[in-house]
């Protein structure tokens, strides 16, 4: 299957790796598209189809700094297509900037029930 890569063009949009050979699946920058569901549907299919596959493992790299609520709706999706695949080992890996996104974090797992390992890393801002 072929990797999906998304540049962070233009910048209202997150950065995508999704390397599907070795089921690290990376979203990072900011998440304010004018229209979500154009943005994030077409990710969404190329998901559901590598999730089809059954791979067994997965993790995804959660790296934003900052997301809409039209974004968390769309991410929300995202992470319910792992929970329909329970035979797959998915660790969401959670980076934290700030207490915000710690936040917005803690609300996912919580909304999906802690039936997902998310694992929460701090991360400092630069400074420079």
């Amino acid at each position: 299957m072929e990797n999906l890569i998304i540049l962070q063009v233009p910048r209202e949009t997150p950065s995508i790796n999704f390397d599907f050979s070795t089921g690290v699946l990376t979203m990072e920058d900011e998440s304010l598209p004018e229209d979500a569901k154009v943005f994030y549907d077409p990710i969404i299919e190329k998901l559901k189809e590598y999730l089809a596959t059954k791979p067994k493992k997965v993790v995804f790299e959660m790296k934003m700094v900052y997301f809409n609520t039209s974004s968390s709706k769309k991410l929300l999706d995202i992470f319910d297509l792992f929970l329909d695949y329970p035979e797959i080992d998915t660790t969401i890996k959670w980076f934290c900037p700030d207490e915000d996104m710690r936040d917005a974090g803690d609300e996912f797992f919580f909304i999906l029930d802690k039936k997902l390992t998310f694992e929460f890393i701090s991360i400092e801002e630069s400074t420079s």
